[in-house]
């Protein structure tokens, strides 16, 4: 019998939020139903102008993006200062192939933010998000 998903609550008592934005599927899919898993609502879209959207319309709180560094209509670093216009509080968790020097480079004097090298086990992407958001209580 499958169990019941576990609910993370924020503080207005409603479970996190995290915005998923990655332009390769199976990543989506293998990384949305992870964090479903551990309790996280989440928002999965495959690209930038998308998840700028989901930023102006979606009418709840949003507790993370997290972003992939290279995809197609607009980079990582692009899309987190257009998204932080939005929603200026929202935390950012980059994740890339790329090594962690290539991701700084392609920042270009932007501020770094947390970030995460694909491949990634499990749990080290469940540890890096906790660590952003607050462990389960």
């Amino acid at each position: 019998m499958p169990t019941e998903p576990k609910t993370l609550l924020s503080a207005e008592g409603e479970s996190k939020t995290i915005l998923l934005v990655d332009d390769d599927a199976d990543v989506r899919e293998f990384v949305g139903s992870l964090l479903q898993r551990e309790g996280y609502r989440v928002l999965e879209t495959s690209g930038g102008l998308e998840a700028l959207h989901i930023c102006a319309r979606h009418e709840g709180p949003i507790h993370l993006l997290l972003t992939d560094v290279q995809m197609p209509d607009m980079t990582g670093p692009e899309l987190v200062p257009r998204a932080l216009a939005i929603r200026p509080h929202l935390p950012v968790l980059y994740m890339s192939a790329q090594s962690s020097e290539a991701f700084h480079a392609l920042l270009k004097g932007q501020p770094a933010g947390p970030f995460i090298q694909k491949p990634f086990t499990p749990d080290a992407l469940v540890k890096k998000v906790r660590d952003l958001l607050g462990a389960p209580e």
